[in-house]
This record gives structure tokens, sequence and C-alpha cells, in this order.
């Protein structure tokens, strides 16, 4: 079986170097990939931002960005301006995150979370050059340490606060699903009342919702002018009234995980491609849910779905304007969210974690007890 998957690794490194050597040549002249060539043609550039700034999660998007291309510079430098092999190198961090999740999950796991690896737009946007490759890496570390920590297994605090930090620096929006998530996961491991806790937890983020109603309703409309409509496939303005990021929020977060619509499909090769294996991808998606609900622990359910919605709902004002960018902001979470849909939703993950508490209480037990029994032994001698 390890023969098995070493030959399953190499294919998908393969694979993905496929899609990196697609993406440079054929990809890029159908469609813009973001700014790919930016990052991969070097330059070095200062970093404009303080200490403090970095801190204190200050002008993030603009370090993320300045980080990102000195990188880019860095594997630029080293294979003498060879931008294929920027991409590759690239490639190749995502696919170490990857890897590395796969080697942390059980037999079934790994087998379905291989085969939603493989899925074309997924493996495109975190083999080619920029920040998606970047956080596909660090959003795989942390759900290692998710579900180590779920599992009860001993976990790097080290890799899960750095690579909280940087997924914090690079995609800001992802932190309310990964505040959630963690202290969810806390409250498993130290709380014997989990359930309810977890429960009243996800109540009390949703309420955030009404509480900066204003400022995320502001900032929802602050996305508008980053899409232009002359650009082809960008939609009109999704928000036209006053808190319509809640009120259309269902269809919005669908759209923004979906990408191009039925219609949107008819209008070149690229956008058919994607309705297909968005279509396929849902499919999936809607199996695995039917299978794993059933038997999931209502304490897994409620972490995985608040995590899911909070993962989707803040990535759908930038997703939901344009079909290519929603398929291109969905890299970045998938990895985390199948691990919800696959792991944390798994009730084997759930039963180590219930083998784990009882034995770590029947531990604390044993010197209570020896203490009881020999309180007893002096008294009877007394």
């Amino acid at each position: 079986m390890r023969y098995a998957w070493g030959v399953a690794y190499a294919f998908l490194f393969a694979y993905r170097t496929f899609l990196s050597f697609l993406g440079e040549t054929v990809v890029s002249n159908l469609t813009t990939l973001g700014d790919s060539g930016t990052y991969a043609s070097g330059g070095f550039s200062s970093l404009s931002v303080t200490f403090t700034d970095i801190l204190l999660f200050q002008h993030s998007r603009r370090f993320a960005t300045e980080l990102t291309e000195n990188l880019g510079s860095v594997f630029n430098a080293l294979f003498l301006g060879n931008t294929l092999m920027v991409h590759i190198a690239f490639q190749a961090m995502a696919f170490v995150g990857i890897v590395y999740l796969l080697r942390n999950v059980g037999s079934w796991q790994r087998s379905v979370l291989f085969l939603l690896f493989l899925f074309p737009s997924f493996s495109l946007w975190s083999s080619v050059a920029g920040k998606d490759a970047v956080v596909v890496l660090m959003i795989c570390l942390l759900s290692v340490q998710v579900v180590r920590m779920i599992e009860g297994r001993a976990y790097s605090r080290v890799i899960l606060l750095i690579s909280l930090y940087s997924l914090v620096v690079y995609k800001a929006q992802y932190a309310p699903a990964l505040l959630f998530l963690l202290v969810a996961i806390w409250a498993g491991r130290n709380v014997q009342q989990r359930t309810f806790l977890v429960f009243l937890g996800a109540l009390v983020s949703l309420a955030f919702l009404y509480v900066f109603r204003e400022r995320i309703d502001a900032l929802a409309f602050q996305v508008i002018p980053n899409f232009s409509v002359a650009g082809g496939t960008t939609r009109p303005p999704f928000w036209v009234q006053e808190f319509d990021v809640f009120w259309r929020a269902p269809y919005g977060m669908l759209l923004s995980f979906f990408g191009p619509t039925l219609e949107e499909a008819r209008l070149g090769i690229l956008q058919l491609a994607s309705f297909v294996e968005s279509t396929i991808l849902l499919g999936m998606i809607s199996i695995l849910l039917i299978s794993q609900l059933a038997r999931a622990p209502f304490f897994m359910f409620v972490v995985s779905a608040t995590t899911v919605f909070w993962l989707i709902f803040a990535n759908y004002p930038f997703g939901v304007m344009n079909p290519g960018s929603a398929i291109r902001y969905r890299t970045g979470y998938e990895p985390l969210l199948f691990v919800c849909l696959v792991s944390l939703l798994s009730r084997r993950a759930f039963l180590k974690q219930l083998r784990r508490d009882f034995t770590n209480r029947g531990r604390r037990a044993i010197p209570a007890l020896a203490e009881r029994r020999a309180l007893s032994k002096g008294q009877s001698a007394a």
C-alpha cells in the first residue's frame, strides 16, 4: 500500500507539473492568470511595510504581494530566468502541503481527498506562480494540525501559528472561519460540555453578522469597483440596495463557489469546462454529505458546518462578481473545505477523541482513587 501511494504521489506531481506547463503556454493565451506573470518574471521589491505593520496585520495585502514577488524573484534567479521552472517551483510548494495532508488522514479519507485534489481548476491555480500556491501550502499545513488536534494526536504549535499567521496575512477573510475552528477544537479537547459550548459559539459567531451589518455591507459595495463589466465575463453589480449582501447571500455564496452559470458556460470553452467541473465537484460533495451526515456526531457537524459557512460567506463578495474569480478564490480554501467534509465529519475522528478523553480521565482518577483508599485504611486502623 505504501508503494502504491508513492506511485500516486509521483503521478500527482507529474500531473500538476504538466498543468504548470499548460498554464504557461496555453491557458495564459486564453485568459489572464491573475498576476502570475509578474510573480514569475522576477525583480525584487523592497518591503514597504514596517515590522509593526506586520505584527498588527496592517497593510497585509500589500505585504503578501511584495512577499510573493520576492519569492518569485528568488526562484527566477535560481532557475536563471526560466519562468516555467518558477511556476513548477510554486507548484512544488503547494504539492508539499497536499502530500503532507494526505499522509496525515485515514486511508479512506486519503483516497477521497486525492480524487478531489485532481480537479483541474484547483490544480491549475495552485500550480502557477502566485499567492494561491502559497495559500494552498499554508491551508494544508494548518489542516493537518486541525486533524491531529481533533483526533487527540500530537501536533506542532509552531506550524499551527506560522500557517495561521500566513493565512491571515494572505487571506484576511479566512480569519472568522479559522478562529472559530481552532476555538471549537480547543473546546472539544478541554471542555466536557463540548457540544453545547460549540453550538452556542456558532450562534454567537453568526450574531456578529448583525452587530457588524453596516460595516460588512459597506465592504461589500467597495468590492464592486474592482470588477469592470467591460471585461467580458464580469457580472453587473450583485448588490444594489442596502444589506443586499445578506439578503442575496444564499444565491451569492452558491455562485461564488460554483463559478459560471449555464448561460455563461456558452460563452467559451473555459467557461464550459469550469461549469462541467463545478457540476461534478458539487455532485461529489453532495454524495459525501449524504453518506457522512447519517453517522456524523452533532459536535462534528456544528464545527464543520459553521467553518464551511464562514469560509464561503467571507469569500463570496470576491467571487460572485466574476465566474473566473470564483474558481480562483475557491482554490485557496478548498483543502480546508474538503477536510471539513471528509475528515471532521468522520465518526472515526470523534471516537478517537472520546477514547483520548476517557483515557485522560482514567489517568486523573487513579491517583484520586488511591488517595481515597489510603485515607479509608488509615481511618480503619484508627
